[in-house]
């Protein structure tokens, strides 16, 4: 059995690249409370956008069917490489940039995500960026399906709202 890769500091990456959102990892509550709104009894299409060092990624695969397909979007190439090492057939990793998500979707013939789950730091982006990211997003979800965002502010509030019908909002304090 080969050796566990090294997971990537969170701080190192910050500080070498700005589009990394945080030096911590996102919180086992916080990972619970988003991903209590996914339906896992089914086989599902998850996207995860800036999944860091995996926090969501790993307990998604720990919940999702044996036939769901979760692909990550992550532009870092330390971290994207990091999450290429996870060893699961239902993971496909992509460093790219979310705004390419219709040409990643494209590239592995999938038409549309159940649920996409976002801890890109919409507040670090250009305002045409923010628009392309959810422009896309919006065309790929399902009917049904689910924008899970963390790491909302004020301002990124008011884009989520001229992009999606439906935005539900909860502020919570990290208890851990």
């Amino acid at each position: 059995m080969g050796k566990k890769p090294k997971k990537p500091s969170l701080i190192r990456s910050f500080i070498k690249d700005k589009n990394v959102a945080s030096i911590i990892p996102t919180s086992k509550s916080c990972v619970k409370d988003i991903c209590s709104r996914i339906d896992f009894s089914r086989d599902l299409c998850i996207l995860e956008y800036g999944p860091g060092n995996g926090v969501f990624t790993d307990y998604i695969l720990k919940k999702a069917s044996p036939d769901s397909r979760i692909i990550v979007i992550e532009k870092n190439k330390e971290l994207s490489d990091y999450l290429k090492e996870k060893k699961d057939k239902r993971l496909e990793v992509f460093n790219e940039d979310a705004i390419n998500v219709r040409n990643v979707l494209d590239s592995i013939d999938i038409k549309n995500a159940d649920y996409v789950i976002s801890g890109i730091p919409f507040s670090f982006l250009e305002p045409d960026d923010i628009h392309k990211i959810l422009e896309n997003t919006r065309i790929i979800l399902n009917k049904e399906g689910r924008f899970l965002v963390y790491q909302v502010t004020r301002k990124v509030q008011d884009y989520l709202d001229e992009y999606f019908k439906e935005v539900d909002k909860k502020i919570r304090e990290n208890k851990e």
